[in-house]
Parts: structure tokens; sequence; C-alpha cells
């Protein structure tokens, strides 16, 4: 008889211990939101040259080929934009790949131990 009455508590303890644990535990920490879209990236892209430049780790050789792809990727976005009803999807992946691109080109940079001097 009690075996019985224990192995009934038991299950009942472990049918219900999930759910509380589940209820006690914490949220894992999020990484804080960062405004999306091909507009906020080129900022932030942006403000890591001139990052970099602040903190003499980009040329001026660097920094003009730097700004200079800057420019060619934001003429080609407008050139999008103009030819349509906003962006294709095909459009976006093509500024997305320029931004992949640019962004090595700036992770060299910064990273390749060159600096002003």
């Amino acid at each position: 008889m009690r075996i019985r009455i224990a192995a009934a508590a038991l299950a009942g303890l472990l049918a219900f211990a999930p759910s509380a644990l589940a209820q006690q535990s914490p949220a894992p920490p999020q990484r804080p939101q960062r405004p999306a879209g091909i507009e906020a990236r080129q900022q932030r892209q942006a403000d890591r040259i001139r990052a970099g430049r602040r903190a003499g780790e980009v040329t001026n050789q660097e920094l003009r080929r730097l700004r200079q792809a800057e420019r060619r990727i934001q003429r080609e976005e407008l050139r999008f934009r103009r030819s349509g009803d906003g962006l294709s999807r095909r459009e976006v992946g093509k500024i997305q790949r320029d931004l992949n691109q640019a962004h090595r080109a700036i992770r060299r940079a910064t990273h390749n131990r060159r600096d002003r001097g």
C-alpha cells in the first residue's frame, strides 16, 4: 500500500516538475534588436569605416577605395529603386551581395596591420 502511494506521489511530481521548472527558469538573454534593411546596414558599414579611420586603422588609399565602393552601392540601389515599384528580390540579393563584399573589404582594411602612421 505504501509503495503504491509513494509511486503515485512520485509520478505526480514527475508529471508537474518540468512545467514548474520551465516557469522558474529565466529567459535566455537576447541580442539587442538593431534596425533591419539595406539603409541601416549601409549606415553601420559607414560607421565602421569612420571608426577605423578615427582609430588610425585605415589608410588614405583604403579609405578612398571603401568610400568609392560605398557610393557605387548607393548609386546601384537608387537605380534599382527608380526602375520600378521598389526593390525586387533579385535586386535586394544583388545589393546584399555587394554589401557583403564591402563588409569583407572593411574588415580587411581595419585588420591588416597598416595604419596612417
